[in-house]
C-alpha cells in the first residue's frame, strides 16, 4: 500500500471536528478511495509551527524560481506578527 501525505486546510473549532469534516470530505470524494485515513497532526492556523511547517515545504522551491527576499520578507513578517 502506497502512502500520501496531503494538507488539507479546513474551518473547524476543535481538531476533533477537523477530523470529522476530512473524513466526511474524503468519504463522499469519488475519484479516489482511500483504504486508510490517519491523521499525523493537526495545526491551527494561529499556531506558529503552522507557518513553520509551511513554508518549510515551499520556500526551497519558491527560493529556486530567484523569490528568496519575498519569501524571507514573508516568513518574517509572519513570525513577527506572532511574537516569535
Amino acid at each position: 500500500m502506497k502512502v500520501f501525505e496531503h494538507w488539507i486546510l479546513v474551518k473547524a473549532d476543535s481538531k476533533e471536528k477537523a477530523k470529522t469534516h476530512i473524513k466526511s470530505f474524503l468519504d463522499k470524494y469519488e475519484l479516489l478511495y482511500y483504504d486508510k485515513i490517519e491523521f499525523s497532526e493537526i495545526l491551527r492556523g494561529d499556531d506558529i509551527k503552522f507557518f513553520d511547517t509551511l513554508f518549510s515545504f515551499f520556500i526551497n522551491d519558491l527560493e529556486e524560481e530567484g523569490y528568496k527576499t519575498f519569501i524571507t520578507y514573508l516568513y518574517s513578517s509572519f513570525r513577527w506578527f506572532y511574537g516569535n
